[in-house]
This record gives structure tokens, sequence and C-alpha cells, in this order.
């Protein structure tokens, strides 16, 4: 048991933060000029106007770099998806020391609030930019 819990604060504790920062200082260098790998998206080729996932790429690829405002520029999803991971990350942490915390949301109401906002979102990025 004794020898679980280490492994467990081992992965949690060293794993995820050194990997999160080989993502933030080693990545962006080696990602430079990989957008030419990725193919364009079908949805904005047929439509002109921006699928859900338009910007991801280029939103991660920001937040990699350290900007975050432009990585909200490009898409949303990606920046609300590494705060969800941060806080499920601090409750795993909480969880790990046996001081159980609930940070991030379970209920059915927010997460539907989320669709909406984002549903909205996906709009309303649309109709401006035809604007």
């Amino acid at each position: 048991m004794l020898r679980r819990k280490v492994l467990i604060i081992a992965a949690y504790g060293m794993f995820l933060p050194t990997a999160v920062l080989l993502a933030v200082f080693v990545a962006p260098p080696l990602l430079r000029g990989t957008a030419r790998w990725f193919p364009p998206c079908p949805f904005y080729r047929l439509t002109r106007c921006y699928c859900p996932a338009c910007g991801n790429t280029r939103s991660l690829f920001a937040l990699l770099r350290g900007d975050v405002l432009l990585s909200v520029r490009y898409n949303v999803t990606i920046v609300f998806l590494c705060l969800l991971a941060v806080a499920g990350y601090v409750e795993g942490m909480f969880r790990v020391f046996e001081r159980p915390r609930r940070i991030v949301p379970r209920s059915r109401r927010f997460w539907f609030c989320c669709l909406v906002v984002f549903g909205v979102y996906f709009v309303l990025r649309n109709v401006f930019r035809l604007f």
C-alpha cells in the first residue's frame, strides 16, 4: 500500500509537471514549421466558416509559446481545456495527500452551460467575421 502511494505521489508530483515544462520549453522550437503537415479543415474549405475545431492547432502552439491572448484569439477551447486540466491536477494532488477536494465541476448544469456558451461562441465567431 505504501509503495503504491509513493508511486502515485511520484507520478503526480514529478512526472506531470516535468512533462508540462518539457512541452512548454522544448516543444515550441521543435514544432516550428509543422503546420504544413496538418491538412486544411475540410469544413472551412467547403463553407468558408470556422468549425468548432478551427484554430485549435494555432491556439495550442501560441499557448506553448506563452502567448495566452493570441491563443484565445485563435480558439478559446484549448485555454478552457488547459484550465480544466490544471484543476484536475490540483484535485488529484489533494486526493493523493488524502484531503479530497472537488475543484472540477461535476454538475450537468455547469457542463450544459459550457456547451451553450461554446455554441454561441462558435456561431458569433463566424457571424462577426463576415462583417
